[in-house]
């Protein structure tokens, strides 16, 4: 699909203009005095958010493709670091959430209107989803799977 085509979802052709240091930020923040990332190293709190959060921000859709890779790989890679900390699955999720409203607090701190910032994070429905089910995947099982893209539905379902 070229970028000149119609899409079937809220989709946009760059990045959009968050900056990923404050997106980690704001998401570290809003989760740091919550059980467990309480009781983690400095280091170990983020995982690889920072990795999802920057295939999220600075993918554009000119190739949908690549996109969805980068954000598959970010995830799996951070379900996999997850898994190795023994952390609770179900909080997979919830990181999910926080990372999408820490980019949600750094697109309103600018030029953005609501209604622009509204459809920007409403265009990450899908892509969360993806991230959801990749990190969930690489938790369930393990560094030794293998992770094939192309079986992978385009938009899936929750």
């Amino acid at each position: 699909m070229s970028r000149h085509e119609s899409h079937d979802w809220p989709c946009w052709d760059e990045a959009l203009p968050a900056r990923v240091d404050v997106v980690v930020r704001n998401w570290s923040t809003a989760i740091a005095a919550t059980d467990p990332w309480d009781n983690m190293l400095r280091d170990d709190v983020t995982g690889e958010v920072r990795a999802v959060a920057a295939a999220l921000i600075n993918a554009a859709c000119d190739d949908e493709d690549a996109r969805r890779r980068r954000i598959a790989g970010a995830a799996y890679a951070h379900g996999l670091f997850r898994r190795a900390q023994r952390f609770p699955k179900r909080l997979l999720s919830a990181e999910l959430v926080a990372l999408r409203e820490a980019i949600r607090v750094d697109l309103q701190s600018g030029y953005w209107s609501a209604t622009l910032v509204d459809q920007a994070i409403d265009g990450l429905v899908a892509d969360l989803r993806l991230a959801r089910h990749r990190a969930e995947r690489a938790f369930d099982v393990g560094p030794d799977a293998s992770v094939d893209i192309a079986t992978m539905p385009r938009h899936p379902e929750s």
